[in-house]
């Protein structure tokens, strides 16, 4: 009896230490704390609250988070790999060092395409090793072809738009001048060339559930610019490597331009100040991460006396409800045409007395008058003697059309069943 009382105690034991070690893993990147009595009496002693980490927006569609107690291996170690059975997955672990503070859960809930996400203070190295400058020009001494693998450009102030200068096949020598002479050189998907890369694209493709790209955006110092301001059609998240960039941003005032499936032209100052009337203006340091949904006007210049490089991961592009729909509903919809006779029958004959855009207007005056009043014009005494089927006040035609979009409603869901 003393040995099974023993085992089971041990086990108990054994299920507690694991418990706790799975609620450590899910708890913010941040260094730990020196003393945790310390804090529990400072919450007994009477005064006010210690005020909330450091937080400033500059309006509601950009949140900047300080991140001075994040753990300054907390990338490295969310690359470590691990065994499955800890309940973390090696992305959701690399996302919430991207972001730390902010916790995975909570970029989800308040963030995650709705708003913008600067996160800095973690340290000039927080990210460093992932991708260099030298990494670039290595990359570029493979064959490299223009609008494929490398793009050279330069911001135009003239015509407000960008400027391509690579042709063909790009040099790493040649690249080099370019940005010497104040070029930005943006590398295609490395992560194809570099392996580091092509290690954070993976990790994040299982946390979204698409394909992750990348670009890497290499940038002369003293104020260069490469591209003019636009929208993307990709969520991304720019990771600071070297150099500091001045960036603008902000979310078009129109909700027609949000979350948008394809990437717009380059806007000049007065389209600019037409769709997004509100810009921040924020400054990257080599640690920061930003993160904008699409849709998100942005554009950037350098700043200071080093050049700038930053690396963008791109997630979500074609990958929506409109996009699935789009390539499920053809096929689908032809399967159920062939196979159930019900889509085969006949609308109702009378719907275009209460379906389309003449009977659309509606106000509840105008239907509570209908409904007390019997009286009607000549045409619809015409109308009602001709076919007394025909909805006459708006509230039947009203009734008439829900249930014509419930009967669709079910259509559909037989045909995406």
């Amino acid at each position: 009896m003393e040995d099974g009382n023993g085992s089971s105690r041990a086990a108990l034991k054994r299920k507690k230490l694991k418990k706790k070690k799975r609620k450590q893993q899910h708890q913010p990147l941040v260094a730990p704390a020196p003393s945790t009595k310390k804090k529990k009496k400072q919450k007994q002693q009477p005064g006010p609250s210690p005020p909330p980490p450091a937080v400033e927006s500059s309006n509601d569609a950009l949140q900047i988070v300080q991140g001075e107690d994040v753990a300054p291996d907390a990338i490295n170690n969310a690359m470590k790999p691990r065994t499955q059975e800890d309940g973390d997955s090696n992305g959701r672990r690399l996302l919430r060092a991207l972001l730390a503070p902010v916790g995975a859960r909570c970029f989800y809930e308040e963030t995650f395409e709705r708003r913008g996400l600067l996160v800095r203070g973690r340290g000039s190295n927080y990210l460093s090793g992932w991708c260099s400058t030298e990494d670039v020009f290595r990359a570029l001494e493979q064959p490299a072809t223009s609008g494929v693998d490398v793009d050279v450009t330069r911001y135009d102030p003239s015509s407000e738009k960008r400027k391509t200068l690579s042709d063909g096949i790009i040099s790493a020598t040649w690249a080099r001048q370019q940005l010497d002479q104040g070029a930005t050189i943006r590398l295609r998907q490395p992560q194809d060339r570099l392996t580091k890369v092509q290690a954070l694209c993976r990790a994040l493709e299982g946390e979204f559930g698409s394909t992750i790209g990348a670009n890497a955006y290499l940038t002369a110092k003293d104020g260069a610019q490469g591209f003019a301001a636009h929208w993307d059609d990709v969520d991304v998240f720019i990771l600071q490597l070297e150099g500091r960039k001045r960036w603008r941003v902000g979310a078009c005032a129109d909700d027609v331009y949000k979350l948008p499936r394809v990437s717009s032209e380059d806007f000049d100052e007065e389209a600019l100040r037409r769709l997004c009337p509100h810009l921040s203006e924020i400054v990257l340091e080599p640690g920061d991460v930003l993160y904008l949904p699409r849709g998100f006007i942005h554009s950037a210049v350098t700043e200071g006396l080093e050049n700038s490089l930053h690396l963008t991961l791109s997630c979500h592009r074609a990958n929506s409800w409109a996009d699935l729909l789009e390539a499920a509903l053809p096929s689908a919809l032809s399967e159920a045409i062939a196979s159930d006779p019900k889509m085969r029958e006949s609308l109702p004959r009378d719907c275009l007395h209460y379906m389309g855009v003449a009977h659309a207007l509606e106000s509840s005056d105008d239907e509570a008058a209908d409904e007390s009043d019997d009286d009607a014009s000549l045409t619809e005494v015409a109308s009602v003697r001709y076919d007394p089927e025909i909805p006459r006040s708006r509230s039947l035609q009203k009734k008439r059309r829900q249930r014509f979009a419930e009967r669709c409603a079910g259509h559909c869901k037989d045909i995406l069943a």
